[in-house]
């Protein structure tokens, strides 16, 4: 089982990608705050703007962005979970581990 240190790591992991991915959400969506702060990643004209504005920037009207925000934030309160549970419930950890495997494939 991993230790809590390796899964509190994976939880930060997970919340910066959930915190990522709302601010490209946020950019597709045209509000400011995402628009600049995707400007000030990408710099002006370094083409993110161009990428969420594609077809491919979502699945049948469903923005990328937003499927990555529900999984990274999924993710995280499953690692959470099983970092709370400790040793003591080792199913919460086994179900964290399939469903990162599931995530995967």
């Amino acid at each position: 089982m991993p230790s809590r240190a390796r899964l509190l790591a994976v939880v930060t992991l997970a919340l910066v990608g959930a915190l990522l991915s709302l601010v490209l959400l946020f950019q597709h969506h045209g509000e400011s705050i995402g628009l600049h702060a995707v400007e000030a990643t990408c710099g002006a004209g370094g083409g993110c703007e161009q990428v969420n504005a594609s077809s491919y920037s979502s699945i049948a009207g469903v923005p990328l962005a937003g499927i990555g925000l529900v999984f990274y934030a999924s993710l995280a309160a499953l690692l959470i979970l099983a970092a709370i549970a400790g040793a003591s419930n080792a199913s919460a950890a086994r179900l964290t581990t399939y469903v990162v495997r599931q995530s995967l494939q």
